[in-house]
């Protein structure tokens, strides 16, 4: 491995790190974020494929996926076989935080009644 290599993949793997610690303060579960950040590393891939990449227990993968569909994180790209690419983190964490901001707005301004 050259060193140019080394530093993209040591990067990688900061950003990566990173965006566990914001997922997890987000609220996701630790299945849940590693489900994501798996396909998020193989870009798109089967059930199957997303479950051998990850260390989730294949008897929890696809409740994870469903929800991870269903709110958003990831995109359903094929029926048979079932098969799911990430969507693009940074749209989504800024979705988190607007979606948290309503939620802190709504209450302040209740608290102000």
């Amino acid at each position: 491995m050259n060193r140019n290599s080394f530093i993209g993949n040591l990067l990688l793997l900061v950003v990566m790190e990173q965006l566990k610690a914001i997922l997890s303060e987000i609220g996701l579960s630790n299945y849940k974020i590693e489900t994501y950040i798996s396909l998020l590393k193989i870009k798109s891939g089967t059930v199957q494929q997303i479950a051998k990449s990850s260390t989730v227990p294949s008897c929890k993968i696809y409740e994870n996926l469903k929800w991870l569909h269903e709110n958003g994180y990831i995109s359903m790209i094929s029926q048979k076989p079932l098969a799911y690419r990430a969507n693009n983190p940074k749209i989504i964490i800024k979705s988190e935080i607007e979606k948290n901001k309503e939620k802190l707005d709504k209450l302040k301004n209740e608290l102000e009644k």
